[in-house]
C-alpha cells in the first residue's frame, strides 16, 4: 500500500467523525440533548489521532520526503497545507478544552461554532490532499522514497500503540455512529 492511501484511509475516518460532529452540533442547536462525553471523544479523536498522529506523519514524513525532491516548503501547496493543519490544530484544542466544562448553554454555544469551524476547515484540506497533494507525491516520490515514508508512517504509530491506537478510535467512532442513529 502507498503511504497516499494509508492517509486517505485515514481521511474516510476523520470524515466519518466529522459527519457525527455536524450532527451533534444540529441536536445541540435544535435544543436536543447530546452528551458531553461525545464532544470529549470527538475532541480525543481530534487531537490525539487527527493532529498527533494523522497530521504528524504527513508533515514529518510525506511533506518532508515531498520537499527533498523539490516541492517548496515556504509556498505552493505544502506551506498551504501545514497552515491548514495548524488552523485546525487551535480548534481541535480549544474544542477539548470546552469538553472538560460544564456543559452550559455558553459551552455548547462556543463547542458548536468551534467545532463547525474545525470541520468547514478540514473538509476542504482533505479534499485538496486527496485530489492534488497525492497524487503529486505519487508522481514524484520512488519507491524507495515511498517506502521510507511508509516505515516512518509505520514507526511513528507504533510509538501510539500500533494497530491498536486506531481500532480503538474506529471502535469509538463506530459506536458514536449507532447511538446517534448515522450508519
Amino acid at each position: 500500500m502507498l503511504p497516499t492511501d494509508e492517509l486517505t484511509r485515514e481521511h474516510r475516518l476523520i470524515e466519518r467523525m466529522f459527519k457525527l460532529m455536524w450532527t451533534g452540533c444540529n441536536s445541540l442547536e435544535r435544543g436536543e440533548p447530546v452528551s458531553p462525553g461525545f464532544f470529549a471523544d470527538a475532541a480525543d479523536f481530534a487531537t490525539k489521532f487527527i493532529e498527533g498522529c494523522h497530521h504528524l506523519k504527513e508533515e514529518r514524513y510525506l511533506f518532508a520526503k515531498m520537499a527533498e525532491r523539490g516541492v517548496p516548503e515556504t509556498s505552493g501547496p505544502l506551506k498551504v497545507m501545514i497552515m491548514e493543519h495548524r488552523e485546525g490544530w487551535s480548534r481541535s484544542v480549544a474544542v477539548a478544552s470546552l469538553a472538560k466544562q460544564p456543559f452550559t448553554d455558553k459551552v455548547k454555544v462556543d463547542i458548536v461554532r468551534l467545532s463547525r469551524e474545525y470541520v468547514n476547515v478540514l473538509v476542504p484540506h482533505i479534499q485538496k490532499e486527496d485530489s492534488v497533494l497525492f497524487p503529486l507525491a505519487n508522481d514524484i516520490l520512488s519507491q524507495a522514497d515511498q517506502d521510507a515514508v511508509s516505515r516512518g508512517f509505520t514507526q511513528l504509530e507504533e510509538s501510539f500503540g500500533g494497530e491498536a491506537f486506531r481500532r480503538q478510535f474506529e471502535s469509538n467512532i463506530e459506536g458514536w455512529e449507532h447511538r446517534r442513529g448515522i450508519i
